[in-house]
């Protein structure tokens, strides 16, 4: 599955994956949606025509470019770097996880492996008894693979990412043991999935894993040595070893807290009896210590997304529903709810134009100015920022926390942050800048609620049908003017200040839909008004 890897203006990256044809712009409609001034609502759209993914750049006000080329359309090749605005994108066509699947195949065997040596993990001896000691070269050859396996665990030890953590291993261990491929799998929704693979320059780039050796790795819990496999009669119709030409396997399970989550796979093509009985022990020594740095990289990962979502609730929420939240009173549904919602989606009128010879450091003072008394109109009527989108906002009001009069409270607020602008414009015209219109568009119904995206960049929103037309009806409304939808209207403890419009088409619904518009006063009712 091809990749996006996006940088925003602020230096943050984010990944978005896709299979199907996608639209890339500000407006929460695109697919990938891109928080850029500089970048159109709907900028440039992406899809396949025959094997290759076409970029074509739909009538930008800005442009679209490859590699610093300007396009108005262009086959995709991997590593192409795409600029729209100020942000970066980077076209991964295979992931690596993608490539490391491709490489690494399990095959099943005919014939059941029978093993030389086999050997419980917890058992493993890192250092033979001295009176075993007999062979001084042997010694000598021992103690070099033991210090460069301690000092493996040593690095290790200082990752943080599991990835490189699992990289490096299979290299160091690939080195020590001279063996030909080191694959690392871990288990994953009860399914073995390579993580990591190391080739030593020569050998053949794929691997053809016996999956008869997996299962006995993990079912016994056992580090399992074949001393020479493809000689052996009984490996004659175990496919995996005949096509791959191993003679040597060496194979350790991954446990934690007794149970299996991996295994180290180790393989020699070029002699029978590469490995050893103390080869064997050291491995399984070595996946034992692997086995808690990968766990405790899962659980520094896990606290790490938990603290970030804490931390972006703190932000996106009012300060006490942040309380309720961190307090572990308020659930944040990762797996999606139904939940009851209005949706307020507020739009800056004509923001390119109007800020164009502006420089660039001013439009986002303006624009931090603007988005701090919003935001705060917003949490004032228990309201939840959903998302900034370039010059726009998106608030959801009853998730995550239900609001039994969320319809009124959602006019309300769109009735002070209109009122608000006439103070907001005031001080934009002392300072010199632009006056802001805003259109606002409100709509009501059931929607998906929960944590949605990458599991880097998961973010509390919400999808549905009240989501689509809320963004539709802004881009009807006319700076300073507030619609909302019927359902919206039909919630309504307080009707005043309403008045009908005629139905208007709405693209994608197959009926003209019932619209009213907020009467406003003109004046700021806020308590405070907009600040500097």
């Amino acid at each position: 599955m091809p990749r996006w890897i996006i940088e925003d203006t602020h230096g943050i990256r984010r990944t978005f994956d896709f299979d199907g044809p996608i639209t890339i712009g500000r407006h929460p409609r695109c697919e990938l949606v891109v928080s850029d001034p500089l970048v159109s609502r709907k900028h440039a759209r992406v899809f396949r025509e025959g094997g290759t993914w076409i970029l074509e750049d739909i009538g930008s006000a800005n442009g679209t470019f490859v590699n610093e080329r300007r396009i108005q359309r262009h086959p995709l090749q991997d590593n192409d770097r795409v600029r729209i605005g100020r942000t970066h994108l980077l076209f991964v066509a295979q992931s690596e996880q993608e490539r490391l699947i491709s490489s690494v195949q399990l095959r099943a065997d005919e014939a059941p492996p029978k093993f030389e040596e086999s050997l419980e993990v917890e058992q493993a001896a890192l250092f033979a008894p001295a009176a075993e000691v007999v062979d001084l070269g042997a010694l000598r050859q021992d103690y070099e693979k033991l210090r460069l396996g301690l000092h493996l665990l040593e690095r290790l030890s200082g990752r943080r990412e599991l990835a490189p953590l699992l990289a490096e291993a299979a290299e160091a261990l690939r080195s020590i043991f001279h063996a030909d491929h080191c694959a690392i799998l871990l288990l994953e929704d009860d399914k073995l999935v390579p993580r990591a693979l190391a080739v030593r320059n020569g050998a053949k780039d794929e691997l053809s894993v016996s999956q008869s050796v997996v299962q006995e790795v993990m079912r016994t819990h056992n580090a399992v040595l074949l001393a020479d496999a493809a000689s052996d009669d009984r490996f004659r119709e175990a496919e995996s070893i005949v096509i791959q030409g191993m003679r040597s396997i060496l194979c350790a399970p991954i446990l934690a807290e007794g149970k299996p989550i991996g295994v180290v796979h180790l393989d020699s093509q070029r002699s029978a009896g590469a490995f050893t009985k103390r080869d064997l022990d050291l491995l399984a020594g070595i996946a034992r210590h692997l086995a808690l740095l990968v766990q405790n990289q899962r659980l520094l990962l896990e606290v790490e997304r938990e603290t970030r979502l804490k931390a972006q609730f703190e932000r996106l929420v009012s300060p006490s529903v942040a309380e309720l939240v961190l307090a572990g009173k308020v659930r944040l549904d990762s797996g999606g709810k139904l939940r009851e919602v209005t949706v307020l989606f507020a739009d800056i009128r004509d923001f390119t134009k109007l800020t164009s010879g502006m420089p660039a450091q001013e439009v986002v003072s303006m624009l931090n100015r603007y988005f701090e008394t919003v935001v705060e109109i917003v949490f004032e009527h228990q309201g939840t920022l959903d998302k900034y989108i370039g010059d726009e906002i998106m608030a959801v009001f009853g998730a995550p926390l239900a609001v039994p009069d969320a319809a009124d409270q959602a006019i309300s607020c769109a009735v002070n942050i209109q009122q608000a602008l006439v103070r907001f414009n005031r001080e934009q015209r002392a300072r010199g800048w632009p006056a802001l219109e805003v259109g606002i568009g409100i709509s009501s119904g059931e929607v998906v609620v929960g944590s949605i995206g990458a599991e880097k960049t998961r973010q509390y929103t919400c999808v549905g049908e009240a989501v689509n037309l809320a963004a539709r009806l802004t881009d009807m409304a006319k700076g300073g003017e507030v619609l909302l939808c019927e359902e919206t209207y039909r919630r309504l403890a307080h009707k005043e200040g309403l008045r009908a419009l005629p139905p208007m088409p709405i693209r994608g619904l197959e009926k003209p839909v019932r619209v009213y518009a907020v009467e406003t006063s003109g004046e700021d009712t806020t308590e405070e008004g907009m600040t500097a």
